[in-house]
């Protein structure tokens, strides 16, 4: 939300369990899930089965914009992500990954087209994920890959029980004493 100048964020989840549950532009998000935000070969998976993900950075200063002008391309500096060119909560910024190849990712980012490299990913990313949505199949309800929906569907719900299992509390076995 843009308000006299300024920008007042939201999470991304809340806004994708909108556009799962309420639908935005009068579209609905069929499913979405979280991916692992450190491992850059399941972004590519996922960008390759549902054709995007939504990435969530903690920008350092200088990917911000300066005078209205955004930084076309960002890359890690030389010296890393340390110090003044950390990673910073206050620039949180979502964007959506359209692309990649083996140095960057093409993303969309204030309604720009622009790139990243895998290190600057890896150094600023905090979330992601792959959302299933309708813009992504035709009628005929494949992929521009050949990949059906209903099995994309299928899979992202196992994925998500089996996220489920493994983030559950684990019981007590029986008879199992505590070293309490």
């Amino acid at each position: 939300m843009v308000s006299q100048g300024t920008q007042a964020g939201v999470e991304m989840i809340d806004v994708l369990r909108y556009w799962h549950k309420n639908g935005i532009g009068n579209r609905k998000a069929f499913e979405f899930i979280a991916l692992d935000p450190h491992d850059p070969l399941e972004l590519r998976i996922a960008m390759h089965l549902f054709g995007t993900a939504y990435i969530g950075l903690n920008l350092p200063d200088f990917a911000m914009p300066v005078n209205g002008v955004e930084v076309s391309d960002w890359a890690l500096p030389a010296t890393g992500a340390i110090g003044a060119d950390a990673p910073k909560p206050e620039n949180g910024h979502c964007v959506a990954a359209i692309g990649f190849d083996s140095n960057r990712l093409h993303i969309v980012s204030c309604g720009s087209v622009r790139t990243m490299t895998w290190d600057f990913y890896s150094a600023y990313n905090e979330e992601a994920y792959a959302v299933l949505a309708p813009e992504w199949y035709g009628p005929e309800k494949r992929s521009p890959f050949g990949h059906p929906l209903t099995e994309l569907e299928r899979d992202i719900a196992i994925l998500k029980h089996a996220l489920k299992l493994q983030t559950a509390p684990k019981a007590a076995a029986p008879n199992q004493q505590s070293d309490a």
